[in-house]
């Protein structure tokens, strides 16, 4: 058994907007005159796995500063994978490889993070991926620390995978970003990967990345809806897939996981201390797993959209983003 991990959605302004519904709902008129040519039609896939009341709103910023030195960003050589939006280059994530082969993956700089009591800012938020159990297993822990001392982990076990692993770290939607995200200069010591470019008056983009080993071979990863991308280290190889959605970009975000135990707050767990280890993905279910992750994200977008637009537009942007696209379609002024 596996579940979906927090849902946390991300916002890209502050949390009070009274203009926020009127902002969106102008942009995605303006979207319906753009000429979309889509076929409609229902999908296929269902939803599985149990999801959590947690989520987060934050607004992507600066690289966090890292409460253990052990994982500190600042000097040492990354892998940042990048995308064009409006534009403009932006910094998705960066992974840097420890010197025990472990990875350490950071997403952008979320501020605000939604408990059971209220708003409560960001500290640090990370992945991380490692072998345990004598390089027999390999575990994926998402550790959320806040301001108010609290914290948040999630893990994933994946059993067996000291020759095969395959398993998704996260899934994300992007909202709109803010300028001061902007790539301003280049290390020549750090490796770029663009995986996409796009005008958030008429797209959205949606991934999904994965972990397998570092010789594994990805060209067996293959979707129609979705372009593949990857970056190999000593023991893992973090393989990435992007889409669109053709959709005007909506100021939430949301990010998903697949998790095999409870989740832990302040050292405790939610719901028990309850753990499914898992085997990894088979290369067969790879596609439904990915999908799964893709649809997700996408219902959660349409229940975010409930509160901007109106039955009629709501059912309007449910039939656009009924499908997934390698290519976004291209804004005309």
């Amino acid at each position: 058994m596996s579940t979906f991990s927090s849902v946390r959605s991300v916002i890209s302004r502050p949390l009070k907007r009274a203009n926020e519904k009127p902002a969106y709902l102008a942009g995605f008129l303006l979207g319906l005159g753009l000429g979309f040519v889509l076929s409609f039609g229902p999908a296929s896939f269902g939803l599985g796995g149990v999801f959590s009341r947690r989520r987060n709103i934050s607004s992507p910023s600066s690289p966090p500063t890292f409460l253990s030195s052990e994982f500190d960003m600042g000097t040492k050589p990354k892998t940042r994978f990048t995308v064009i939006v409006d534009e403009m280059e932006l910094a998705l994530f960066s992974i840097r490889e420890l010197p025990n082969s472990s990875l350490v993956f950071i997403s952008n700089t979320p501020e605000n993070f939604e408990t059971d009591n209220g708003w409560v800012r960001f500290a640090e938020q990370h992945y991380s991926v490692h072998k345990t159990n004598g390089g027999k297993d390999t575990q994926i822990t998402q550790k959320t620390y806040l301001e108010d001392k609290s914290t948040i982990s999630n893990t994933a076990f994946i059993l067996g995978t000291d020759r095969y692993l395959l398993w998704p770290i996260h899934g994300r939607r992007l909202p709109k970003f803010r300028p001061d995200n902007k790539i301003k200069k280049k290390r020549h010591k750090d490796r770029f990967i663009n995986i996409g470019s796009y005008d958030t008056k008429s797209a959205t983009l949606i991934y999904t990345a994965f972990v397998t080993k570092s010789d594994f071979d990805e060209t067996l990863l293959s979707l129609s809806y979705a372009n593949r991308f990857s970056a190999s280290f000593s023991e893992f190889k973090i393989v990435v897939f992007a889409s669109y959605l053709n959709i005007p970009t909506p100021p939430h975000g949301e990010v998903v996981g697949l998790i095999t135990s409870d989740e832990v707050v302040n050292g405790d767990f939610r719901d028990g201390h309850r753990q499914f280890p898992q085997k990894s993905l088979e290369i067969k279910d790879f596609p439904s797993t990915n999908m799964l992750l893709f649809m997700h994200l996408r219902e959660k977008m349409l229940v975010r959209l409930n509160s901007i637009l109106d039955d009629d537009h709501l059912e309007t942007a449910a039939l656009l983003t009924s499908r997934f696209f390698k290519r976004p379609l291209p804004h005309s002024e």
